[in-house]
């Protein structure tokens, strides 16, 4: 016989057999057969919880895993995903600074490049003219 009855599957809907409460003495209390009750049944019961069942291991043991295992693999990939994602935020940084042009910084630049050649071309110029001099004054 089921010591429970079960009309859904939450908790108030677990119910003690309705035979068992009409009759007690069908409550099997003994492990030998036709005897009021020895108390082996309720002892082999009482050595689940520290003897070892699954595995070689202890039922609390493995029903402490078999809880908290998801919730440590959950951090974990989350944990992932956060990595994965700052790497690839990372990564579009990087694209944008080495594909992306910056239109101001770009005519910065050539306003610089412009102004040492004009610099350059005055020294040209200076020196082409120190050397005419020099060529004049020695002919």
């Amino acid at each position: 016989r089921n010591f429970f009855d079960v009309t859904n599957k939450t908790a108030e809907g677990i119910k003690l057999n309705q035979q068992l409460i009409d009759d007690p003495t069908n409550i099997a209390a003994s492990s030998v057969a036709g005897e009021a009750g020895n108390g082996e049944i309720a002892t082999q019961i009482a050595e689940l919880r520290s003897g070892q069942l699954i595995g070689g291991r202890k039922l609390i043991d493995y029903s402490v895993d078999l809880i908290s295992t998801p919730g440590i693999k959950l951090s974990s990939l989350n944990s992932q995903i956060e990595a994965r994602d700052s790497e690839i935020q990372m990564l579009e940084t990087q694209q944008e600074r080495e594909a992306g042009v910056n239109i101001d910084e770009e005519l910065s630049l050539m306003i610089q490049y412009q102004n040492a050649y004009q610099g350059a071309a005055k020294v040209m110029s200076a020196a082409q003219n120190m050397y005419d001099t020099l060529i004049g004054i020695l002919r």
